[in-house]
């Protein structure tokens, strides 16, 4: 199960994890996504996964439960890394967007966190329809969600 890290820990001071064998640090970056309302993302320094959130774009979307979008994007930070992604693969953003997507759904209802199972409905809904940045849009977000949600969510 991943740690207990809440929004309100999340500063520019890193915080620092260990799971499944992997060395993570995590902390608060400014504007990281112009496109999306919020988004986060991983990048390896040294033998440690650094993930970099944007945490008053989180806190500006409205109608969502900004603790449960969080932990929705922690673990899909955290999916790229145990899937083995890496910016050499960057041709094939679906697929790994798509992995990453799978691998928070699945981790998060493995712990219970049905709440953040729901949350990353209501997160994909704000994103546009067709990325400009070939990266998946909403409804291919959702698809991928949907692909392997084991948990009925319930979208409002």
């Amino acid at each position: 199960m991943l740690p207990t890290i809440t929004l309100a820990m999340l500063t520019y001071n890193p915080i620092e994890f260990v799971y499944g064998g992997e060395n993570y640090r995590i902390f608060q970056n400014d504007n990281i996504y112009k496109e999306m309302y919020a988004d986060a993302y991983v990048q390896r320094l040294s033998q440690t996964q650094v993930i970099k959130v944007d945490k008053k774009d989180i806190l500006s979307i409205k109608g969502v439960d900004h603790e449960s979008v969080f932990r929705f994007l922690l673990a899909h930070e955290v999916g790229h890394v145990v899937s083995g992604h890496t910016r050499d693969r960057a041709s094939d953003t679906f697929t790994m967007e798509r992995e990453a997507d799978c691998w928070a759904i699945k981790h998060l209802i493995s712990s219970g966190e049905t709440d953040a199972v729901a949350a990353s409905y209501k997160f994909y809904d704000l994103l546009v329809e067709v990325s400009v940045t070939g990266r998946p849009g909403r409804s291919q977000h959702i698809s991928f969600l949907d692909s392997c949600n084991t948990y009925k969510h319930e979208k409002d």
